[in-house]
């Protein structure tokens, strides 16, 4: 026996069944003929004709047309392959593979064939189910009717909250219906003697010159919402007393469900707003990737996650990737990724948006690029895979002839007095402001001595085997003139807490999850409300407590796509994926994710924004 399980989750999304019904395939020992009936309510006919199923001659209806052509709701249980059927509080329940049904208050119905399940639903007989929900069945050939007394519409009301947006048709007594949904929209189809105008609606037409005329209700009325969800109701009186009633909603919804109410007639129109769908690809290389709909209070999320083990001896490596030679180049993130031959990959750091200059740790294979800044949270990784998230401030000096300095920035401007050091990584050459000096290093020597100037100084080449020291201030200046052409220098630099073996690290921040709970470190690290506050795309990455590395990219500033996260969402959704410490890189129009050759999320900026540094997962043998 086929399981129930799907067939009821397919059913309970009234309207959601096609026009035409999937092919049938015979059950074992069930033997049946597909056909197609003209299914007509109080006199209408479907627009479609309703697909049947004929066994030991009676007409069989399944779930799918009951809801479309009826507005039959229903419910099943697995254990007892028993389908209860709901119509205005009156109900029908078969039980697949029994010749007798139970019908309002429990009253016994003997059924001309047993309910069997085929294709993708299951099958009752047409004309017990109808005649005990207290409709009339009639069927010839090639057609069935049903009827009920027409519809009185009394009014219809609608409102929106945190969970849903929800309209409620009000009327005089049970009648059938037509129920259809097409993306975002819900709508009910009513035979009426007269038509329906809501209360306080002008029921006058005006002709082409704009005057009174007496065609009866207007054609279609709409009201609307305002909602974050729902946008509004629309009636529309169409021929011989024909109503259509929609709801619609500004984005499409998991599940909308549409069920009827005794005590009084009601037909209920619901949009769920919150809701969370998966869709998990196969694991590619190590990699599992999943994709997320979200349904918020606020509007749908789409979340794009990537969960890889990098440690030691898995195929996979974690690594940090520079954009160009010098460290404020910018490429999109497909291009780097591309270059680096990397399996999946998400956008790096925060970067100055003029220059380009990054914002925080960066080392690259076990090159300094950047210290960190304010010691923000930073993502380590070992050269044999292991992870270490935390703040980490960077000690550094440098010792020239028998003097040490310590050293405030790496690849840095030059602002305020101190002293710095640039790499290649900076650029070519460097060219000393007023009051800045630098020596030029090569081979752990001095090698050329830029005094300082009044104006600017002549621009000095930095070597590709060297670097230069960049001081300004009257202390570095005594210091660094009291040396010459061809002394000893050396340089060390080491994290603050202290972590051995270090090959990529990676700034960003705020941190969002220490050991598994939310933190609101925000202000501490210095970010300010544009980071903090608010709904955005966001870029996020984790550490499970298996050591293996969680990246998560979400969509947004997208209304009826995706909204966003707040920070707190991100740190939950990475919390309930295993994450047990989490941080946030640069998010905003930077926010981009790349797999398996082609970039997987849609950009705020609807494009790909050229970023300085990205975060890889290359092969661990490339």
């Amino acid at each position: 026996m086929r399981s129930l399980i799907p067939l009821i989750a397919f059913a309970l999304a009234v309207g959601a069944c096609p026009s035409v019904a999937a092919p049938l395939t015979d059950p074992p020992g069930i033997e049946f003929r597909a056909a197609e009936k003209v299914l007509a309510v109080n006199g209408r006919p479907g627009q479609a004709p309703a697909p049947v199923a004929v066994r030991e001659g009676v007409t069989c209806l399944d779930i799918p047309t009951l809801s479309r052509y009826l507005g039959v709701t229903f419910t099943g249980d697995e254990a007892t392959k028993a389908v209860s059927y709901t119509f205005f509080g009156l109900s029908f329940v078969g039980q697949v593979g029994s010749i007798e049904a139970r019908g309002p208050g429990g009253t016994a119905i003997p059924l001309p064939c047993s309910p069997f399940v085929a294709g993708s639903s299951v099958y009752i007989p047409a004309r017990p189910l109808v005649e005990a929900l207290g409709m009339s069945y009639q069927e010839s050939e090639g057609r069935i009717d049903v009827a009920m007394k027409p519809a009185t519409v009394l009014g219809v009301r609608y409102n929106e909250d945190g969970e849903r947006f929800r309209t409620v048709i009000e009327l005089a007594e049970p009648t059938p219906f037509f129920a259809v949904e097409a993306p975002s929209v819900m709508s009910v189809g009513l035979q009426t003697l007269t038509g329906f105008v809501p209360p306080g609606v002008a029921t006058r037409h005006l002709d082409s010159r704009g005057q009174p005329t007496d065609d009866g209700p207007p054609a279609k009325i709409t009201l609307p919402s305002g909602g974050v969800l729902g946008s509004g109701v629309t009636v529309e009186n169409l021929d011989q007393g024909f109503v259509r009633i929609s709801a619609h909603g500004r984005y499409e919804v998991d599940r909308p469900r549409l069920f009827t109410l005794a005590g009084p007639p009601r037909i209920v129109l619901d949009f769920p707003k919150r809701w969370e769908r998966a869709r998990v690809e196969d694991p590619w290389r190590g990699i599992q990737r999943t994709w997320y709909s979200i349904g918020t209070e606020a509007g749908p999320v789409i979340a794009h996650v990537i969960l890889a083990d990098v440690g030691p001896g898995s195929p996979v490596r974690a690594k940090v990737a520079v954009a160009g030679r010098e460290s404020r180049a910018r490429q999109p993130l497909s291009t780097i990724a591309r270059s680096h031959s990397a399996l999946a990959g998400v956008n790096g750091g925060y970067f100055a948006p003029t220059t380009g200059d990054p914002i925080g740790l960066l080392i690259q294979g076990g090159e300094w690029v950047r210290f960190p800044y304010q010691s923000r949270t930073s993502l380590l990784i070992s050269r044999s895979g292991q992870l270490a998230m935390s703040r980490y401030g960077c000690r550094a000096v440098v010792t020239v002839g028998p003097h040490s300095l310590p050293v405030g920035g790496l690849n840095e401007w030059l602002r305020g007095d101190g002293v710095k050091l640039l790499t290649r990584r900076w650029g070519p050459s460097w060219t000393p402001g007023p009051g800045q000096m630098c020596l030029q290093v090569r081979g752990g020597a001095v090698t050329q001595i830029t005094p300082p100037s009044t104006g600017p100084g002549p621009e000095v080449p930095i070597p590709d085997d060297g670097f230069l020291i960049a001081a300004q201030g009257a202390g570095a200046h005594a210091l660094l003139a009291s040396v010459g052409v061809g002394a000893r220098v050396g340089f060390q630099a080491g994290l603050e807490p202290a972590l051995e073996g270090v090959w990529d690290g990676l700034g960003g921040g705020p941190a969002i999850l220490r050991g598994g709970q939310w933190v609101d470190s925000g202000a501490a690290e210095g970010f300010g409300s544009d980071i903090t506050s608010g709904r955005n795309p966001r870029t996020a990455i984790g550490i499970t407590a298996r050591g293996e590395l969680l990246l998560l990219v979400v969509d947004g500033r997208r209304p009826g796509y995706s909204v966003g996260m707040t920070l707190a969402e991100v740190a939950a959704l990475l919390a309930r994926l295993g994450a047990v410490d989490a941080m946030v890189l640069d998010s905003g129009g930077s926010s981009t994710m790349f797999f398996d050759g082609r970039l997987v999320n849609s950009p705020s900026d609807g494009a790909e924004r050229p970023i300085p540094n990205a975060l890889l997962l290359v092969p661990s043998d490339g």
